[in-house]
């Protein structure tokens, strides 16, 4: 409070610290804000995550950066889980309540897992409390025969957040990816391996990460004939 009294730029009255001459936005705010700020503006005053990362990342944001954005921001006001709106917006009574979006099933943690064409493994999580506090993931008991050991943790902007570690049918780790890039309970988390390269990508998202791996069931590389084969001694790459 004392620092902002001294501040030519600011003034305090009684509790409250405002501006003493307006602030430009374009002169204060990064090329990312400005996105936020108007993706804000012109669809708040609150929104929904799904649409607010689809419209930042329409208008040329990148994943990592919204999330980033999205967790430590001050511009941003979280509502509620999965609603957001610009920090000091007014906001109409109801209108957050009927913005949180529905989460069925929340029971399943894992919802899918396969090999991708390129000879990869995916694995999809929908996130609770539980592992956004402690990191860690139950791993298909199919896939205990490929994915063991350590992993280069990054992100799909190429960012390292880490190691994460697989031992039987549990990998950890995942911790100060969401101490950097956040994450709700009922959101989405892909996981894939790289077994030649020994990395793991992960992505945090919507249910929309689900389209990903719906395609994947018929590949040659099926989880459950990959696990077939291991166990009879023929599996080949």
């Amino acid at each position: 409070m004392e620092l902002c009294r001294q501040l030519p730029w600011s003034k305090v009255e009684g509790e409250r610290i405002t501006a003493a001459t307006p602030l430009n936005p374009s002169e204060v705010l990064s090329d990312s804000e400005q996105i936020v700020l108007r993706v804000l503006n012109e669809h708040g005053p609150v929104i929904q995550r799904a649409k607010f990362e689809q419209l930042c990342l329409g208008s040329g944001m990148n994943h990592g950066t919204f999330w980033a954005l999205l967790t430590y921001s001050p511009l941003i006001c979280r509502h509620a889980s999965g609603v957001y709106a610009l920090r000091g917006a007014e906001v109409p009574i109801g209108l957050v309540e009927s913005l949180i979006p529905k989460r069925a099933n929340r029971s399943k943690l894992l919802i899918d897992y396969g090999w991708t064409d390129e000879r990869k493994v995916q694995t999809l999580y929908r996130l609770s409390a539980s592992i956004l506090n402690n990191g860690i993931v139950s791993v298909p008991s199919a896939l205990k025969a490929f994915v063991q050991g350590k992993f280069s943790l990054t992100t799909g902007d190429d960012s390292r957040v880490g190691t994460l570690v697989v031992k039987d049918n549990c990998a950890w780790g995942l911790g100060p990816f969401f101490t950097r890039r956040g994450g709700e309970p009922g959101d989405y988390l892909s996981i894939l391996f790289d077994l030649t390269h020994r990395n793991a990508v992960i992505e945090l998202g919507d249910a929309s990460l689900t389209d990903t791996l719906g395609d994947r069931t018929n590949s040659p590389f099926d989880v459950r004939l990959a696990s077939r084969s291991c166990i009879q001694g023929t599996l080949q790459f």
